[in-house]
């Protein structure tokens, strides 16, 4: 039998290059980064699903702190009267771990999601109720029936966590690779 014998080169400025490497993919902005970039897919599918009447629900979902990246409004009044799309927050970020919230911040968003139980809808500003265009009727009270839910945000995650995690794998490769140069 022959033996071989193997010399590394370079032992040393590899360690630190792999070093480098696995500070910079733990820390908190770059595990940020990966994990709104798995939440995309299923942020969009959920814009997909969400039920459309006039499209300011779907234009408002977006990720915590990114509205530019997933579409969200900024700002802008919402056709109930609320402001609608402003950043919903709730990203935080240290090290070892990231943490982001996906979802619209318009007031009538869990309602659509979760629907309406039967309840009274009563004037605010006014001393009754108008609807129907010109000539239409007035109530001092209407008696909804409630909706049903039409969610969009659940189906749109349920079961994305493969697809989150395989996306977020795909940045921290990258950042790593970056990282080693």
């Amino acid at each position: 039998m022959s033996a071989v014998a193997i010399q590394v080169l370079g032992e040393k400025e590899v360690a630190i290059k792999l070093n480098r490497a696995m500070v910079a993919a733990s820390r908190g902005p770059m595990l940020e980064r990966a994990l709104v970039a798995g939440a995309l897919l299923p942020t969009n599918a959920a814009k997909r699903l969400c039920a459309k009447k006039t499209g300011n629900l779907a234009r408002s979902i977006h990720i915590g702190g990114h509205a530019g990246l997933t579409g969200g409004l900024r700002g802008s009044t919402g056709t109930h009267g609320g402001t609608s799309g402003s950043d919903i927050g709730g990203n935080v970020h240290g090290p070892g771990f990231a943490e982001i919230q996906a979802g619209t911040n318009v007031e009538y968003g869990p309602d659509v999601e979760y629907g309406t139980s039967a309840h009274e809808i009563r004037p605010v500003n006014k001393k009754a109720l108008h609807w129907g265009g010109k000539g239409g009727p007035f109530a001092t009270v209407v008696h909804h029936p409630g909706t049903a839910a039409q969610p969009f945000m659940r189906p749109a995650f349920d079961g994305s966590a493969p697809v989150i995690a395989a996306e977020m794998g795909r940045v921290l490769q990258a950042a790593i690779e970056a990282a080693i140069g």
